[in-house]
């Protein structure tokens, strides 16, 4: 649908994952490489909140100094009940990845915009659930539950990865820290208007609240303090796409960064402990 649309002139707004195979994937970041005067934007809406967007000013402008680590994690427990019923996204073929699919592209979208390409991932994945409950009896889930990954960036830094969908008591812990020569930023996303900063020679961590001050706070609300929300995201996610369809700059991400997403989960879902390089 997306390739069609495309062809046909079309600007593409798609949800993320972007597809269900990395060759479908690289094919439909072909096709919009080869439409340029289209614009298309993946639905990576984390990016979006003005803590991530202050978080990524500070990396960019060198207040934690030089990159040395990121560790994050994603988790929730939308499917940790075993009794929960099989559905089509426990499926390869309708459902595609499981946990680094549904919930692992995002921390990757996240990880990639502050720290910059990964060179290799060293990864596991656990089916913590094999079989799940049917009208027709019981139903093999082919996609994992949960992974885990090491990884190393093009920049030499060093990072570790996690997100699972069988979490006991996680609903949304799009949770990441960023260490850097001279300082560190801590993030989660179940308190996402606050973000953590420490620098060389303080004692500890800041907590800074977001306002109208951050990228894009002021156009919901003049106030500091009265928080953000995902829905706002979606907002200013869509604003961000009719900016770039109007000649605007184009804050992404488009196909070319949904294949680089792609690129790194599925290498992870193959890993098997086994290092790969990207």
């Amino acid at each position: 649908m997306a390739q069609a649309a495309l062809r046909a002139g079309k600007h593409v707004w798609l949800e993320k994952p972007m597809a269900l195979t990395l060759a479908d994937a690289q094919s439909m970041a072909d096709v919009a490489a080869a439409h340029p005067a289209q614009v298309t934007m993946l639905g990576y809406n984390y990016l979006r909140s003005p803590a991530f967007q202050a978080a990524r000013a500070l990396v960019t402008r060198g207040e934690i100094g030089d990159l040395l680590a990121f560790r994050g994690v994603y988790d929730e427990d939308y499917c940790a009940d075993p009794d929960l019923a099989w559905s089509w996204r426990a499926t390869l073929a309708q459902g595609g990845l499981g946990a680094l699919g549904d919930l692992g592209c995002h921390l990757v979208s996240q990880m990639i915009a502050l720290m910059g390409p990964v060179a290799e991932v060293t990864a596991q994945t656990q089916i913590a659930v094999p079989m799940r409950p049917s009208p027709e009896g019981p139903k093999a889930v082919e996609n994992e539950d949960s992974a885990m990954a090491l990884l190393r960036f093009a920049s030499g830094a060093q990072g570790s990865f996690a997100t699972s969908r069988v979490a006991r008591g996680r609903k949304c812990r799009l949770q990441w820290e960023v260490h850097g020569s001279l300082g560190t930023i801590c993030f989660d996303q179940e308190n996402m208007n606050e973000l953590w900063v420490h620098r060389a020679n303080e004692a500890g961590f800041t907590r800074h609240l977001t306002g109208p001050e951050q990228p894009d706070f002021a156009a919901f609300c003049p106030a500091a303090g009265h928080n953000f929300g995902f829905n706002e995201q979606k907002v200013v996610e869509a604003r961000d796409l009719v900016a770039a369809i109007h000649g605007g700059a184009h804050k992404g991400p488009d196909f070319a960064t949904g294949l680089e997403i792609e690129t790194i989960i599925h290498a992870m879902a193959r890993s098997n402990g086994a290092a790969i390089r990207l």
